[in-house]
């Protein structure tokens, strides 16, 4: 768990916390929304959106623009780790780093981009119990590691889906994906398949390459693939975007 969390607690510690909150409340009424490095640490908000879900939010680190996230949906409702890419119309210009009543929130984390509809409404919830809570449990998957039978069976996942693959592209395709973490795979998979059900899987294979020795090659394996920069998060949407495919994970 982060340690600044650990301690807020503490009466000095909660009440210095709830006049931080106090003050970000009130620039965030002026400017319609707020920059995630300007929100005290451990702060919990409710964000409402115009189709009517409603997510939870715990700023875990600020800088990093680093949140725990629970949503309505199915995938989001165990508490996990999502990075806040900002606000957005819903295409690919983003304000980085920002939360503004009536644009997009776009979010990546738990393995994929998440896009919300348009944000209605804001709110912070002071219950620190149920923070410490929601950061302990996304903390605990974030350091959970994937035992060797959980590996083999995600990569028979994989399989499969290349298997799904004209003959002639199945070798170049597992090729490439294999180069990537667990993470990048899903991903890369995730743009191949989608490419090649409309009938554009030579211009995704190619592209990827290219984006790959512009940028994921630098990497090394174990974390080549996770989102660690806005640069990454740039370059799979440039993928999807120049591949004309709709983005994944669409979210209300």
């Amino acid at each position: 768990m982060n340690a600044g969390l650990k301690t807020q607690r503490s009466a000095n510690v909660d009440q210095k916390l709830l006049l931080d909150v106090q003050q970000f409340l009130e620039q965030a009424e002026q400017t319609g929304g707020f920059y995630i490095k300007n929100v005290p640490l451990g702060t919990m908000l409710e964000v409402d959106t115009q189709s009517g879900s409603t997510y939870t939010l715990v700023i875990t680190s600020p800088d990093q623009h680093e949140l725990v996230m629970v949503g309505p949906h199915k995938r989001m409702r165990q508490p996990s780790l999502y990075y806040l890419q900002g606000a957005t119309r819903g295409g690919s210009s983003v304000e980085v780093g920002w939360l503004r009543r009536g644009l997009c929130l776009r979010l990546n984390g738990a393995g994929s981009l998440v896009t919300t509809s348009p944000v209605q409404n804001f709110r912070v919830i002071n219950d620190p119990d149920r923070v410490l809570h929601l950061v302990a449990e996304a903390e605990s998957h974030r350091l959970q590691k994937p035992s060797d039978k959980d590996i083999d069976r995600f990569n028979q996942s994989i399989d499969q889906m290349i298997s799904e693959f004209p003959p002639e592209y199945r070798d170049r395709a597992s090729e490439f994906i294999y180069r990537f973490n667990p993470q990048g795979r899903a991903m890369m998979v995730q743009i191949m398949r989608l490419a090649n059900d409309r009938g554009r899987l030579t211009q995704a294979l190619d592209l990827l390459d290219r984006q790959y020795k512009k940028h994921w090659a630098y990497r090394a394996p174990e974390i080549r693939g996770s989102f660690i920069t806005e640069i990454d998060v740039e370059y799979i949407e440039a993928a999807y975007n120049q591949l004309r495919l709709p983005l994944p994970n669409q979210s209300d």
